[in-house]
């Protein structure tokens, strides 16, 4: 038996002598031979090496199983390839989903890290401009664009039925309120031969109200609101050479310039206002002593009351066909009316005869003298009335 395990034990070290001297050395290895280092890779196999293989690539069925696999994984969970991978389905970063058709937008665009931070400086996190845009060409504005401070060369709104400019205040309360809107209409025309209009409006009241309008096809200019107060239209096409005619939608009668003088080198043509009283008084004002014609208008006396003294203001008195007495009072102590170029006296009136046809004329020569300019008829010291 002691022989037996001793015969065995020889073979052992035969056998791995044969070995090391048939796989160990180099220099006895033949062609086509297994090395050492090539039989180190079969430790760990159990079976079948290619069934072996397979169940390890059926292991690999998501990121999390390649990244665990992965020796070189820089990731948090999902591989990264610094190759040129295909994507079959959308790619998401973060809580952005892009699709094929979105990146197909990308494809050819010459999009530098220059450029890019360009967009950074412009687009806070909230996608809203948080620097001034300057545009060097022509930019197209499509759908609604919400831009804090463009500056361009010109901008081109998309085409659209009523193309639109609205203005909104952030200063209010709570969200953006509009505040104005610049509005266009086609209104005629074929191609290179359109007539359009213009619509500048303000809020009123929380309602769009026009303020200004231009319509090609007229030539009218309105300004002002004939929907809630009053206008005025120049018309530059009004069938006249060399003509604008001022009119109103609204009703406008006066247009009333306060002290600014008018000064012109052509002609000043119009009417003057007529005013006929019944009344036995009427105390006047600047607005109807500016050139205006008084009537008494029965056939009782009646008493004017001059306004204060303004340089400029007239006024005409005409007794009509009524034979009654005409008095005008100075407007209080101070002011002094000079008849025939002498003073009655500070604040003494003058009286007419009272003869039918009497008139006279006066104007306010500075902010304290009246002088008559023409009359008809005796006219007198009233006195202080």
């Amino acid at each position: 038996m002691l022989r037996r395990t001793i015969i065995t034990i020889g073979m052992c070290f035969l056998l791995a002598g044969i070995v090391y001297a048939g796989f160990g050395s180099s220099r006895a290895r033949r062609s086509g031979d297994v090395s050492e280092t090539e039989f180190l890779y079969l430790i760990g196999t159990s079976s079948n090496i290619q069934d072996q293989l397979d169940a390890s690539e059926s292991g690999l069925t998501d990121s999390a199983s390649l990244a665990a696999t992965l020796t070189d994984e820089t990731g948090t969970g999902l591989s990264v390839f610094n190759t040129a991978p295909v994507f079959v389905t959308s790619i998401e970063i973060g809580s952005a989903v892009l699709n094929e058709a979105e990146l197909e937008i990308l494809d050819g665009c010459n999009i530098t890290t220059t450029r890019l931070n360009y967009l950074a400086a412009i687009v806070g996190s909230t996608g809203t401009n948080t620097t001034n845009m300057v545009f060097s060409e022509s930019p197209v504005l499509t759908g609604s664009p919400s831009l804090a401070n463009p500056t361009a060369v010109s901008l081109t709104l998309d085409a659209a039925a009523t193309p639109a400019w609205v203005f909104r205040d952030s200063g209010n309360p709570g969200t953006d309120k509009e505040i104005a809107k610049i509005y266009a209409n086609f209104l005629s025309g074929g191609d290179g031969a359109e007539d359009g209009s213009i619509f500048i409006q303000a809020m009123l009241g929380g309602t769009e109200i026009t303020v200004i309008e231009w319509d090609s096809d007229t030539e009218v200019l309105t300004l002002g609101d004939s929907a809630t107060g009053e206008d005025l239209t120049l018309d530059f096409d009004s069938g006249t050479a060399n003509e604008v005619k001022i009119s109103s939608n609204s009703g406008v009668t006066e247009i009333d310039l306060s002290a600014i003088s008018v000064i012109t080198t052509g002609n000043i043509q119009g009417g003057i206002a007529i005013t006929s009283t019944t009344a036995a008084t009427l105390a006047l004002t600047s607005a109807n002593t500016l050139g205006d014609m008084h009537i008494n208008g029965d056939a009782d006396v009646i008493d004017y009351t001059l306004p204060a003294a303004v340089e400029g203001l007239s006024a005409c008195f005409y007794a009509g066909g009524n034979a009654n007495v005409i008095t005008i009072d100075s407007f209080d102590g101070v002011d002094t009316i000079y008849l025939n170029g002498a003073s009655v006296g500070a604040g003494d009136a003058i009286d007419s005869a009272g003869g039918a046809g009497d008139f006279i004329c006066l104007i306010a020569v500075d902010a304290t003298n009246w002088h008559t300019l023409g009359r008809s008829g005796t006219w007198v010291d009233g006195g202080v009335d």
